[in-house]
């Protein structure tokens, strides 16, 4: 394993050159991601996809993680940012809360911050004791092969930036008064204890890169070079993953051709246009990748779709068609609650309006869901064995009532179990 002092933090890209290797870098990731999801080729459910990022603070993890979902349904991926567990989730096994968020068969999830925080933060600052976190190296390997084992591909980063830089961007969010909330005085003081975090980073990485879930390091100091390292190698652990579960992934040329089918998305009309996999098989059939009967049945349907959807009608029916989707399309500016929602029949452009919306936030602040693997395509059977059973494991200092006690609601149990004094620790933001 690359110890941290070897990286060359000198790497850079420029503006042109991000953004070519971006672009063809996020088409490339969008195909992939349809057809882990079943959305084209044969229709068939590929493995999960985990992304996990770890780093230094201000080392451009949110701005990584924008890049690797701009392509990207908003229904076809979940953003999950973790800070520090709350009360509650510490009478749980340290893993417990991040279960609920774990991608089954088809999915994808990216994790701000995760388990790793229990040999990191957690070792550091003293919140475990030394017989935690160091078994927790052998729990964690042993979890991620689990996860292997049942089909998830695990791509986990580490963005590292030297000291000098950090400070450079801690000065400048200082200044800023939209970033200055990500500033805390605990960042600064953690700063002081960087040797500490170095000492822990160090041997996390050299006890928990395994075959099953390596760990790649990416050079910081270039927020350019780290935005575009991240999405290559995100696409390519997705290639590797499936030729090794017997999948052949998609093959685009060139430029790829999602971006006319992009193109095409945008010129159609808004209630009535073609989405999804239906919109991409004409791009796609061009180049080979999907298979005569998805290309056939995107033919079939592509004739229904034109510019002008009244072109054809009489001049009294193109009125009356033209009232009645002018009542069907909500209006976004006037009626923003009900827009938020993203609700509506299929095929309104539910996706299509979430992704500016979502655009103008942080990307670990607003994430999605799947669309199939998790919840439509098999629900409990996407997942591993044991996750349905977790919501029932027993927690520290929990008491059932007695059979003839006075009826309480579960939250008024625990408060009267829960020691006095105990102060809470803040929920998440």
């Amino acid at each position: 394993m690359t110890s941290l002092d070897d990286l060359d933090l000198s790497l850079k890209l420029s503006k042109k050159q991000q953004a070519e290797r971006l672009q063809e870098a996020q088409d490339h990731l969008v195909a992939l991601r349809l057809q882990l999801g079943g959305l084209t080729g044969d229709g068939e459910l590929g493995p999960g996809l985990l992304c996990v990022f770890e780093g230094w603070d201000a080392s451009g993890k949110g701005g990584a993680i924008e890049r690797l979902i701009d392509g990207l349904d908003a229904r076809h991926v979940r953003v999950k940012s973790f800070s520090a567990p709350t009360h509650d989730e510490k009478r749980h096994h340290y893993m417990g809360r991040f279960w609920p968020s774990l991608p089954g068969l088809g999915g994808m999830a990216v994790f701000d911050r995760s388990w790793y925080g229990r040999v990191l933060v957690e070792r550091v600052e003293g919140y475990a004791s030394v017989e935690q976190w160091s078994r927790a190296y052998e729990e964690i390997n042993e979890f991620e092969r689990s996860l292997a084992a049942e089909g998830t591909i695990i791509v986990k980063f580490w963005l590292h930036v030297s000291e000098e830089e950090q400070l450079k961007r801690f000065e400048k969010r200082e200044k800023d008064p939209l970033k200055g909330w990500k500033l805390t005085d605990e960042d600064w003081r953690n700063r002081e204890k960087r040797p500490q975090y170095e000492e822990a980073i160090e041997e996390m990485l050299e006890r928990t890169s395994t075959e099953w879930a390596p760990w790649t390091l990416v050079e910081g100091d270039s927020k350019k070079w780290a935005r575009v390292k991240v999405v290559e190698s995100v696409v390519a652990a997705v290639e590797e993953g499936m030729r090794a579960r017997n999948i052949q992934p998609l093959k685009l040329e060139g430029k790829s051709a999602v971006l006319a089918a992009r193109g095409l998305l945008r010129a159609r009309p808004g209630p009535r246009a073609l989405l999804g996999p239906l919109a991409l098989a004409p791009a796609l059939a061009c180049s080979g990748a999907l298979d005569g009967r998805v290309a056939e049945h995107a033919r079939q349907r592509a004739p229904r779709v034109s510019r002008d959807p009244h072109a054809d009608r009489g001049e009294g029916d193109q009125q009356r068609a033209a009232d009645r989707e002018q009542r069907r399309a909500p209006d976004v500016a006037a009626e923003p609650a009900r827009a938020g929602r993203c609700g509506g029949r299929r095929r309104r452009g539910r996706g299509g309006r979430q992704r500016p919306e979502r655009a103008a936030l942080r990307a670990r602040r607003s994430g999605g869901c799947q669309q199939r693997g998790d919840e439509d395509q098999g629900g409990e059977a996407a997942h591993r064995s044991a996750r349905r059973y977790y919501a029932g494991a027993p927690v520290r200092a929990h008491r059932l009532p007695r059979k003839r006690a006075p009826q309480v609601s579960r939250r008024t149990a625990i408060s009267a179990a829960r020691p006095a004094q105990t102060p809470r620790m803040p929920q998440p933001w």
